[in-house]
């Protein structure tokens, strides 16, 4: 079997993932995403979060997911972001704890340019709850 090697559905399903990423760097700005809003560029990943905060009067709420995503490429221009519902602990005797809402996103770019040709996107979106 001199020079031939075996790769894994998995291991192929991966380089096509990454690939599909690395294509997009080369026709999109170069700037550094966003942390809360969602970024203008197409990029497929999978992102979590959790938020922690305080009412005035000290009472903890913590936010599991924080709507953050699984987005995958359909295409050269297109984007679908699939957000899994948050769990919403509110530490509070008058509010129950729970899941959000799922929501789904689709990205649509109209155009962009790397940090050669403008460093800009102008992207279309349209969020569905």
């Amino acid at each position: 079997m001199g020079g031939v090697r075996a790769v894994s559905a998995q291991q192929a399903g991966f380089a096509h993932w990454r690939g599909s990423n690395a294509a997009m760097t080369t026709v999109q700005p170069t700037w550094m995403g966003p942390l809360i809003q969602t970024d203008a560029r197409l990029s497929q990943s999978a992102r979590i979060s959790v938020s922690n905060s305080y009412t005035p009067a000290g009472t903890r709420t913590l936010n599991y997911g924080n709507h953050h995503t699984m987005g995958l490429l359909v295409g050269d221009r297109i984007q679908v972001n699939m957000m899994a519902p948050p769990y919403i602990q509110n530490n509070s005797a008058g509010l129950k704890d729970g899941f959000g809402d799922t929501m789904v996103e689709a990205k649509y770019r109209i155009a962009s340019g790397d940090a050669t040709h403008g460093n800009y996107a102008l992207t279309a979106m349209v969020c569905e709850s």
